[in-house]
């Protein structure tokens, strides 16, 4: 997947940006609150249909205006795809692909891989963050996955506010544990399946990007206990129902629901270390610049197509080696990425695209 052509209207301070970008590595240079953010943010939600900023669509329109517009020309398996997002404040979103109106879910849609400095508390930061890491992935690999993890939610909603009430009778309960239940193990095994893919892809990455020869290992950690050594859908199924009976009282009494994919974590441990409590700062975001590229080769190796690459302050984050390492990857993979800085010296590559932002514009080097 490679973008031939990006245009940006009215979004944010981007009021009017053309550019046709380069195959490889894109720089955006520039001072802080020029607009190099807002460019990756553009492109992430024409992609996903949510900003990873906020959560009001009417913060990304520029002021004194009621429309945004972000389209962009891709080479995807050798043809050339559309992609159009409208925005107005009186008809909110609407989608097109090759001019014809459609949702995110469509098979030709955008794939990008976002990567912000917040990433790189992936591992030591909470749990939340790490199902949200295998879940963004598994969404942009299975619509099907997708449609399970927005039905747990609303369940899960629903559940903790008759849990809230204490009055809820039998019968609802039983009907929204079953609901529950229903939704949460196709979340669990996709999540178990994504991380045995994510440990072999790891291995070989941590070597590449760091030059190291830690062994990694990745363990989904369950928030019940099942009784087998391999978990199934039968055995989930079971495990669950049993601890939900089993917190009921407990649930009943705090307000909430106690166990399920919305409480599972993602262990990782480095030399056999819990890498949360254990590995060194600069050992964590080795690691989590890994799962980042993993998150990549995965999704091209499920869905056959490499996906768009958005570096936003990353580099200044990490020490040369690491950067240079991760620029060679880059460099290296047939993927398109885009990499915003604000000191050009601090990324040092050849045969990348360079665009100077200033006030919202963008300006190609020559």
């Amino acid at each position: 997947m490679r973008l031939e052509l990006i245009q940006i209207n009215n979004f944010r301070n981007l009021e009017q940006v053309t550019i046709r970008p380069a195959a490889g590595i894109n720089l955006l240079v520039g001072k802080n609150a020029q607009g190099k953010t807002n460019f990756l943010e553009a492109l992430y939600v024409l992609a996903h249909g949510t900003s990873f900023r906020t959560v009001r669509d009417s913060d990304l329109v520029c002021d004194q205006k009621d429309t945004y517009e972000i389209k962009v020309v891709y080479q995807k398996e050798g043809r050339l795809v559309q992609s159009t997002l409208h925005y107005a404040s009186t008809k909110g979103k609407v989608l097109r692909i090759n001019n014809k109106r459609s949702t995110f879910s469509h098979p030709d849609r955008l794939r990008m891989v976002l990567f912000t400095p917040d990433d790189l508390y992936i591992v030591k930061g909470s749990p939340h963050l790490r199902r949200s890491f295998l879940d963004l992935i598994l969404c942009q690999v299975s619509n099907e996955y997708a449609q399970y993890l927005n039905n747990y939610s609303k369940i899960l909603k629903k559940r903790n506010l008759f849990l809230k009430t204490k009055h809820v009778n039998q019968e609802v309960e039983f009907l929204t544990r079953d609901m529950l239940i229903e939704n949460a193990v196709p979340l669990i095994m996709g999540r178990i399946n994504l991380v045995e893919w994510l440990e072999k892809e790891i291995h070989s990455l941590y070597r590449k990007i760091t030059g190291g020869n830690s062994k990694i290992k990745l363990r989904y950690a369950l928030s019940f206990t099942i009784n087998k050594d391999r978990a199934s859908r039968e055995s989930v199924s079971a495990a669950l129902r049993q601890a939900l009976d089993e917190k009921q009282e407990s649930e009943m009494r705090r307000g909430t629901t106690l166990v399920g994919p919305h409480r599972d974590d993602l262990n990782i441990y480095i030399d056999d270390r819990n890498a949360r409590t254990h590995a060194s700062q600069g050992e964590q975001r080795s690691l989590a610049v890994v799962l980042k590229a993993a998150e990549m080769t995965t999704i091209k190796n499920i869905r056959g197509i490499a996906p768009i690459f958005l570096l936003d302050e990353v580099m200044a984050e990490l020490d040369q080696t690491r950067r240079t390492l991760l620029l060679e990857h880059l460099s290296s993979s047939d993927s398109q990425s885009f990499l915003t800085t604000v000191e050009r010296d601090v990324i040092v590559t050849k045969q990348a695209g360079v665009f100077n932002v200033t006030n919202g514009k963008l300006f190609e080097e020559a």
